[in-house]
């Protein structure tokens, strides 16, 4: 065990290793149900073999964030007996951590749980704030609750099998925590050649940000929001268009940037840097809508953050700072429609920085 921090009642541990892990969660409860990832079984069998779990349930997909998928996993609770003595765990990525969560706080009106994240998307966002949701047709985490883990197990050893495009899916939500709240962390990963050296560092600094911002609103009522950063138009797009999760974000603070430019007087420079820098990573920054548009907008205006004719949007004025405003929705549906057309020349510009 390397570092402790702490949000609340929940700790986010550090740990050097697997083996670690296994020697700490075996001392967490006599009876340990746990909830993995099919991939994270095969890549890690040996790891999820040595937790010696009572009841083992295997998830695959993002659609098992959704009802229908999770009636089944109540009903092997109940076949296994399980109460409020046993310990949940879930071992994955964003998608174990959101069921294992829900699942865990509503079960018996709540169970003791935590998280063993296992992508970098997981470790620096998923995994840590408490929230636990589930997506309802296009609406993306429409259903859930806001319920810290016990603990989360930090271990940037399970980054090593993280194919690329799972690398970049995760960097997207640290590029995001950097250019909302950490310019230092933003900088380092501009300047830094081979960021898999810092990503210890990198990893610890996104938590950090994250804890910081979630201490101040654990219920999600204010400032928490700025979180959001990307996702409001992000959700919309992963949905509709079907990608990663990480993928849909970045593009989705390329065209809330954009929307800044025209609405908040946002320097376009600001724009510029966040564009390079996911360019950087291999991360998209422009979308073909292929026809898709008008449905975009409809999932967009059902946002959680919609709040009658408004929609709160987060501003980021200049890199690691950033502000919530309320739009009406009018104003923010022309401002995408001139983001989709700028969208390109931002692109090209980017590449001439």
């Amino acid at each position: 065990m390397d570092e402790v921090l702490r949000l609340f009642d929940s700790s986010i541990i550090f740990f050097e290793n697997k083996v670690s892990i296994t020697s700490f969660i075996k001392n967490v409860s006599s009876k340990l149900c746990v909830i993995a990832d099919k991939t994270v079984m095969e890549f890690y069998g040996d790891f999820i073999n040595s937790l010696e779990a009572d009841c083992l349930i295997a998830l695959k997909g993002e659609d098992s964030k959704n009802l229908e998928r999770i009636l089944p996993i109540y009903e092997n609770l109940i076949a296994h007996c399980v109460d409020k003595t046993w310990f949940v765990l879930g071992v994955g990525g964003g998608m174990v951590c959101d069921v294992t969560g829900f699942v865990a706080s509503t079960y018996m009106r709540g169970l003791h749980f935590g998280f063993v994240p296992t992508t970098l998307l997981s470790m620096v966002d998923a995994a840590i704030g408490g929230k636990n949701g589930l997506n309802l047709k296009v609406y993306k985490n429409i259903i859930g609750t806001i319920n810290l883990p016990d603990f989360v197990c930090v271990c940037p050893e399970f980054l090593t099998t993280l194919p690329p495009d799972e690398f970049r899916n995760g960097m997207a939500e640290v590029i995001k925590a950097g250019a909302i709240k950490d310019r230092f962390l933003f900088e380092i990963l501009e300047s830094e050649e081979n960021i898999h050296n810092k990503l210890p560092e990198i990893v610890k600094l996104s938590i950090q940000m994250k804890i910081e911002v979630v201490r101040n609103d654990l219920k999600d009522s204010n400032i928490r929001k700025v979180l959001n950063f990307g996702h409001t138009v992000g959700h919309a797009i992963e949905l509709t268009l079907n990608l990663k999760h990480g993928f849909a974000v970045s593009i989705g603070m390329v065209l809330e940037t954009i929307v800044g430019i025209l609405l908040f007087g946002v320097e376009e420079c600001v724009a510029l840097r966040i564009v390079g820098l996911l360019r950087k990573f291999g991360l998209p920054t422009c979308v073909d809508l292929d026809g898709f548009e008008e449905e975009i907008f409809k999932v967009i205006l059902h946002d959680k953050k919609s709040q009658d004719e408004n929609i709160e949007l987060v501003c980021v004025r200049e890199i690691g700072s950033s502000e919530l405003i309320s739009v009406e929705k009018s104003k923010l549906l022309e401002g995408l429609r001139w983001a989709f057309k700028r969208q390109v020349d931002l692109k090209k510009l980017s590449a001439q920085v």
